[in-house]
């Protein structure tokens, strides 16, 4: 058992898909309350974290204005997910997981645009023009939060698998990460 990271843009459905996923293979379902108290344990306040997994710009600052603190008890938080297994987490601080922690399965979901502007639009009744530029805008956000952790997101050796969605079809997306997680190896903690 290992920890599965979904990654997908904003308005992606990555959350959705995290919920199937750890449905489907019995695992628990992780988010950021269980990391800030994992993060919490090493002796960081806990509005300290919430602040810090606040809005993109507050957590650069706030990173800039400390020595770091919370940013390595979120590393440690989330390395315990991983090593504790059986875990499914959807969120761009999965980028913030040592490489060399493991077992984890690092997973990028790839969306069309075109779905992702429909759907928000749909959800929050927004124009095209409008949700577009909301996504754009939350997009750049979600850029700095990677670089932040000192990624480019866009590199496909981050990843163990990338699933295309191109026509929103998360069931087979489910599937094939279900397929792929179960017929894995080991997988091995990486230097």
């Amino acid at each position: 058992m290992c920890l599965i990271l979904i990654f997908g843009a904003c308005y992606s459905g990555a959350g959705m898909l995290a919920r199937r996923v750890s449905a489907e293979l019995g695992y628990r379902l992780i988010d950021r309350d269980a990391i800030v108290e994992r993060a919490a344990a090493w002796g960081v306040p806990h509005a300290n974290l919430r602040e810090a997994l606040g809005p993109i710009p507050a957590l650069r600052m706030r990173f800039r204005q400390h020595s770091g603190a919370e940013l390595a008890a979120l590393r440690a938080g989330l390395a315990e997910e991983a090593a504790d297994g059986g875990g499914v987490y959807s969120g761009c601080e999965g980028f913030l997981l040592p490489r060399r922690a493991g077992p984890a399965l690092r997973i990028r979901l790839k969306v069309p645009l075109e779905h992702r502007v429909a759907e928000l639009g749909r959800r929050l009744k927004l124009t095209d023009a409008e949700a577009r530029r909301h996504i754009r805008s939350a997009d750049r956000a979600r850029r700095r939060w990677v670089q932040l952790a000192g990624f480019d997101d866009e590199d496909r050796a981050l990843y163990d698998l990338v699933v295309n969605i191109d026509d929103g079809d998360f069931d087979s997306a489910c599937k094939s990460i279900v397929r792929f997680v179960t017929h894995q190896a080991p997988v091995k903690v990486r230097a």
